[in-house]
C-alpha cells in the first residue's frame, strides 16, 4: 500500500522505519516516516504520496513544522492529525491540510511531573476530543 519493501530512503514514495499507521474518513492512509522525521498521506487510489507534516530527514527542535522522530500518529472524527513526537516530548495536532502543528500535550522537556513526557510512542483521542498517550519512559498512560 505504502512505500517500498525492502528499501529505505527520502524521496517521496519511500519511509524510513515506519512506526505507525492511519486512515482518516476519506480512506487516505498515513504512514509516520521516523526517521524521515515526516509524516506521508497517500489518497485512496493514489500511487504516490505527500509530506504533509515534518520536513525529510529534518530533526526540529520545539518547532511546529518539524519533529525528533515521530513515532505514533492518529487522524480523528475531523480528519485532524494527532502526532506523537517522541524526541520533543509533546504531541502534537495538525488541522486537516496544515503543516503547522499545535502542541496539545506537554511540551516541557523530558521529565517526570504530570506537565511533561518522557518518550511518547502511542497516541489516541477519543470522540470526545480527549487525548490519551503512552508515556514510555515513565511507564504510564496519561491523558
Amino acid at each position: 500500500v505504502a512505500g517500498i519493501s525492502g528499501s529505505m530512503d527520502c524521496n517521496s514514495s519511500q519511509l524510513s522505519y515506519p512506526n505507525d499507521a492511519a486512515n482518516d474518513s476519506c480512506l487516505a492512509v498515513y504512514g509516520a516516516g521516523t526517521n524521515n522525521q515526516r509524516i506521508q498521506r497517500w489518497l485512496a487510489g493514489a500511487t504516490t504520496c505527500v509530506t504533509i507534516a515534518g520536513i525529510n530527514m529534518t530533526i526540529g527542535s520545539n518547532s511546529s513544522t518539524k519533529f525528533n522522530y515521530p513515532r505514533a500518529i492518529f487522524v480523528d472524527s475531523n480528519n485532524t492529525l494527532c502526532v506523537s513526537d517522541a524526541y520533543n516530548y509533546r504531541i502534537q495536532m495538525f488541522s486537516y491540510n496544515s503543516t503547522t502543528g499545535v502542541t496539545a500535550a506537554e511540551g516541557n522537556g523530558a521529565g517526570s511531573s504530570y506537565n511533561q513526557i518522557n518518550v511518547s510512542y502511542g497516541v489516541y483521542v477519543d470522540t470526545s476530543g480527549t487525548i490519551y498517550h503512552s508515556d514510555y519512559s515513565n511507564n504510564r498512560v496519561m491523558k
